[in-house]
């Protein structure tokens, strides 16, 4: 199970300090590197879950031995959904909301199409971010008409107070 970590402390509405807990969205022993460091450079490439990096290593034995003669069409379905189901679980989501994709670029590249801001938008992100995060909103802010702000850092830092205020809607 996913341990409790402190996420911030602030002042509730009686004026006291509290600290905010949060739930790890997965649980760390899942995926090693976590135990070592803060990885957050998943649009470049992101940690593995320790058995994704398993079945991968397993397929690509098999692929290797045998091309793809083990691996047709239907298997290629199998894959993808035995995928969903597997990432469902790691997320405590549902099946059907999971979508996969050859990269984390591909992915939010294709959420930025598919929500294509109109004119009039403001797309809120920031100054300290991989570029290949907010090139496909600026691409289709350049072809819709839609307006990217940039949130500014201070030694790396943007506080959250930052990027609400750019937030106009």
């Amino acid at each position: 199970m996913a341990k409790l970590r402190c996420v911030r402390r602030r002042r509730n509405r009686f004026n006291k300090n509290e600290v905010v807990y949060m739930r790890n969205l997965v649980d760390l022993k899942d995926f090693p590197a976590s135990k070592k460091f803060t990885y957050l450079n998943a649009a470049s490439i992101g940690l593995m879950w320790d058995k994704a990096s398993a079945a991968i290593i397993k397929w690509q034995e098999d692929l290797a031995l045998n091309g793809t003669s083990n691996f047709d069409e239907r298997a290629e379905e199998e894959v993808f959904e035995q995928l969903r189901q597997f990432t469902a679980s790691l997320l405590n989501a549902n099946p059907a909301d999971i979508a996969g994709g050859s990269s984390a670029t591909e992915l939010m590249s294709s959420v930025a199409w598919a929500v294509m801001p109109p004119k009039g938008t403001n797309i809120i992100s920031c100054d300290v971010i991989h570029p290949s995060s907010i090139y496909p909103w600026v691409r289709v802010a350049r072809y819709t008409g839609a307006k990217v702000i940039f949130a500014k850092n201070t030694n790396g830092y943007i506080p959250p107070e930052r990027l609400y205020n750019l937030i106009d809607k």
